[in-house]
């Protein structure tokens, strides 16, 4: 019985954990091609080079914020420590081209569940940078620590919220 406990336990995300809302490559904010992120003005985070197309939630909580062009989303933990997931650099012009958003505002969502799905080759096409930036808006004056920059992957811790 002891056992079963141990086995849900242990396939229960961390919620101290934030992790890659993509497959792809992540690197310092500070090399974003956009001064809003690379001076880190709306907060600390990381970026993601994107090798795959679904962009997951990076924690579990409520959607609190989603614009209808797909291009960006926020989600507001249970502890009201807030993440926005930004999706390119000026990709809100693209008027929700290239992006299917698969939830509503206001939902909440679990860590690694879908929220928007993008289509790699238009943006590719398009010339559009399509780095994901990660970005703590609010910390709740907790202290942040990646674990990691290089490759990374869906689902997978990158950052411990402290």
């Amino acid at each position: 019985m002891i056992k079963i406990f141990k086995s849900l336990k242990n396939n229960q995300k961390n919620t101290n954990n934030v992790y890659a809302v993509v497959n792809g490559v992540s690197f310092n904010l500070e090399y974003v091609d956009d001064n809003v992120f690379s001076k880190k003005v709306m907060g600390e985070g990381v970026a993601i080079v994107p090798t795959s197309s679904e962009v997951c939630a990076p924690c579990s909580g409520v959607l609190t914020t989603l614009f209808p062009t797909g291009h960006a989303f926020g989600i507001t933990r249970d502890d009201g420590v807030e993440i926005l997931v930004h999706i390119g650099l000026d990709t809100v012009n693209l008027k929700g081209k290239g992006f299917t958003i698969l939830k509503k505002k206001n939902q909440k969502v679990g860590a690694g569940e879908k929220i928007i799905k993008l289509d790699l080759n238009y943006l590719r096409n398009e010339n559009i940078d399509y780095t994901i930036m990660i970005v703590f808006l609010d910390t709740k004056g907790k202290t942040l620590k990646l674990e990691k920059y290089g490759e990374v992957t869906a689902g997978k811790s990158i950052i411990t919220v402290m």
